[in-house]
């Protein structure tokens, strides 16, 4: 429940979403036979939106971590211990959250690359 209060933010990890961004543009490459063109459109299309994102993503953080304070400024101290703990608690299972993704990725990933070995022979 305290979670709630803490500011949710969801993972957007620079390293990761850049690596999104290429397993995207490898996908639409595939799906829809881009040409080199439209491989590259899509390349600079894909990195100014993750730009934006990234600003966007700063900007909840930092709303997070107002919200998050106001929060804490008005609890006694036996309850910011408690709030604190609560709040290290969510950004840990973030983390690992954002690794099991990511591990996600990578198995699907390889499970790809093996139908697509299949394919061609």
């Amino acid at each position: 429940m305290l979670a709630a209060a803490c500011g949710m933010v969801l993972c957007a990890g620079s390293a990761s979403a850049h690596e999104h961004e290429g397993k995207r543009s490898e996908h639409l490459t595939k799906e829809l036979k881009l040409t080199d063109q439209q491989r590259a459109q899509v390349d600079q299309i894909g990195q100014e939106y993750q730009a934006k994102r990234e600003q966007i993503w700063k900007q909840i953080e930092a709303i997070n971590d107002e919200e998050n304070a106001k929060i804490r400024a008005l609890l006694t101290p036996e309850q910011q211990q408690k709030y604190d703990e609560e709040v290290k608690a969510w950004k840990e299972k973030k983390a690992k959250r954002h690794e099991a993704d990511k591990d996600d990725d990578d198995d699907d990933d390889a499970k790809e690359h093996k139908q697509d070995k299949k394919a061609s022979n």
